[in-house]
Formats: C-alpha cells, sequence, structure tokens
C-alpha cells in the first residue's frame, strides 16, 4: 500500500464514519455508547490521515533537500581533491556538499544514497 492510499483509506473511512453518525439514530444507553465509539473512530481515522500526510510531506522535502545540497557549489577555493569520508564530505568537479546522514535519510525515504 502506498501512502497515497492509505491517506485515501483513512480519510475514507472517517467520512463513512461521519456518515453513519450523522445519519444514525442512537436510542438508549447502548446508542449512546455507540455513538461515541463512532466518533472516535472519525477521530482516529482524521488523526492517521493527517499523520500519513506530514509523513509524504517531509519526504518530499527531504528530496528536495537532499537534492540541493548534493548541488551545492563548492565554496574552498584549494579544494577539487576531497574524497568521501565518514563524515559524507564528497567532492566531484568542485560540487562539494557536507550532510552526515545522506544516505540513511535517503533510505529512510525509499531512495537509494547517492552521493558522488
Amino acid at each position: 500500500m502506498t501512502l497515497d492510499e492509505a491517506i485515501q483509506l483513512y480519510t475514507q473511512r472517517a467520512e463513512n464514519h461521519e456518515y453513519i453518525l450523522h445519519s444514525g439514530e442512537f436510542i438508549g444507553e447502548e446508542g449512546e455508547h455507540m455513538k461515541q465509539d463512532i466518533k472516535c473512530c472519525v477521530s482516529e481515522n482524521r488523526q492517521l490521515a493527517e499523520w500519513l500526510t506530514e509523513l509524504k510531506e517531509a519526504k518530499r522535502l527531504l528530496k528536495a533537500v537532499a537534492k540541493i545540497v548534493k548541488n551545492l557549489p563548492c565554496d574552498d577555493d584549494n579544494c577539487g581533491e576531497c574524497v568521501h569520508n565518514d563524515n559524507g564530505y564528497v567532492c566531484s568537479e568542485y560540487e562539494c556538499f557536507e550532510w552526515r546522514y545522506t544516505n540513511e535519510a535517503l533510505a529512510l525515504i525509499g531512495e537509494e544514497g547517492d552521493t558522488e
């Protein structure tokens, strides 16, 4: 299941429960308990959809940052022979960047780390 599919699923579930909530007649104490359960389902499904939407946006931003950082021009006039080291510092034709967790961040969002 993709993030978009999960967001759609939880949004639809919330809408379905809201429909039931507004169209149903809840009689007596048992009906009131059912009404509260449905309200809880609406709230939980909306919260899940919101969190997944935030995750989707965070992944999008992380990809953008990785691309920007990777393409920053080198600001060291004496550079040109830098190599990848444990800190993530790379120079390729005078384009350097230093972002220690590039590979980990890209792996987290499902992209292969490519620092060369």
